[in-house]
């Protein structure tokens, strides 16, 4: 009976079917799994672009800080008017000036106009003007020249 039965069509019907759901399933899981690699490739790198550009933008500001810093020196403590007073002896190129978060903006920073070297080190020099739209951060440098990424919620 068995011997028949594996010779039947109902057992090759079986057999075809069961290898056809088998396909079918390796397929699922083929393109499941093509899916989350595809969504790891982009998913992963923007989180390291996102890092990349605050540590740049951070970078710039701590530039910017120490030129107004050297400003400072060389202006009885004053630091600039503005940000343009730091070129040319202060800062060689104005491309420090725009955030890597808005790079299509010419000045990508908010700069407190009035403080000096002796002014409370908690002050506000610099800030990132994008970084709260884009990144949830706050990026800012202090009259003392420190500086931080924050939270949004967060003073100092």
């Amino acid at each position: 009976m068995l011997i028949s039965f594996l010779f039947s069509d109902r057992f090759r019907l079986t057999v075809l079917t069961v290898v056809r759901l088998s396909s079918l399933w390796k397929c699922v899981a083929l393109a499941v799994g093509f899916f989350f690699v595809l969504a790891s490739s982009i998913y992963v790198p923007s989180i390291f672009v996102n890092r990349v550009g605050i540590v740049k933008s951070l970078s710039n500001a701590k530039q910017i800080g120490l030129a107004c810093k050297q400003y400072a020196i060389d202006n009885d403590g004053h630091f600039p008017p503005s940000l343009n007073a730091l070129f040319p002896t202060y800062l060689s190129t104005r491309s420090v000036l725009v955030s890597p978060l808005a790079p299509g903006e010419p000045i990508g920073y908010i700069y407190t106009v009035g403080l000096t070297d002796t002014s409370a080190t908690d002050s506000v020099l610099i800030e990132d003007k994008f970084a709260p739209k884009a990144k949830h951060k706050r990026i800012v440098v202090y009259a003392d020249d420190s500086a931080r990424v924050l939270n949004n919620d967060d003073d100092r």
